[in-house]
């Protein structure tokens, strides 16, 4: 399926470049203005995840079981990021190695492609060009089906399960400090940032849609995911 949609995505009548190009309100906000948001969400993004691997001094991951449970917690999980004082290339990307990093990157690389596709010349008749373009719009249609529902999954799962188990383990005095991580700026912008921005190209922007049929699209990723952790 995620060939197919590269393949296959410029061709749909629904979906070209021009999709880039509407703006929902072209009263309130301008093309220029949508580019300029777009590219700035995915700065801000991409300067998140560059500290996230880079600067980071520590991170500190435990797999905690229920009472009772036969499994048991796995040894903290340490890194440094690579351009710190011991920090390797395998510690660096290990900051950047869970579900919502690995989303948020590709939600960052999504509003990239959408802010420089209406950038585009679309009187460029040159075939590579043509091709090359076509190829980006499939990417970013591609990446769009996968952020967009994958977005408000990571803030649901943060928000109504991380956070009240964090705080209830605190209250408990079991915490190790969930709670603190859960409150940087980082975790707060990947947890929160996400659907924000999400939710503005849907209905202020762009508004974007996902095809029905392509609706396995975010589960699959999903999957994919679950054998890079393995």
């Amino acid at each position: 399926l995620f060939v197919q949609q590269i393949l296959t995505s410029p061709t749909s009548n629904d979906r070209d470049a021009s999709s880039f190009s509407h703006v929902l309100f072209p009263t309130i906000l301008s093309l220029n203005a949508v580019i300029a948001i777009r590219l700035l969400v995915a700065g801000i993004i991409f300067a998140d995840l560059f500290r996230a691997s880079m600067l980071c001094v520590f991170l500190d991951h435990r797999t905690e079981y229920y009472p009772g449970s036969s499994l048991k917690g796995g040894a903290p999980i340490e890194y440094h990021g690579m351009l710190t004082q011991q920090g390797t290339v395998w510690s660096g990307l290990l900051g950047v190695a869970s579900f919502t990093m690995v989303t948020w990157f590709l939600e960052g690389s999504f509003f990239f492609l959408a802010g420089i596709l209406p950038l585009l010349d679309d009187d460029d008749d040159e075939k590579n060009d043509r091709f090359v373009k076509s190829l980006l719009v499939s990417i970013a249609y591609t990446l769009w089906e996968i952020v967009c529902p994958c977005a408000f999954l990571i803030t649901l799962v943060v928000t109504f399960v991380l956070w009240p188990f964090a705080m209830e383990a605190q209250k408990q005095g079991k915490g190790d400090g969930q709670v603190q991580l859960l409150s940087r700026m980082g975790p707060l912008l990947a947890h929160n940032l996400n659907v924000l921005a999400i939710a503005m190209e849907l209905s202020l922007l762009g508004g974007l849609s996902i095809r029905p049929d392509h609706f396995a699209m975010a589960p699959l990723y999903g999957c994919c995911y679950v054998l890079l952790a393995w």
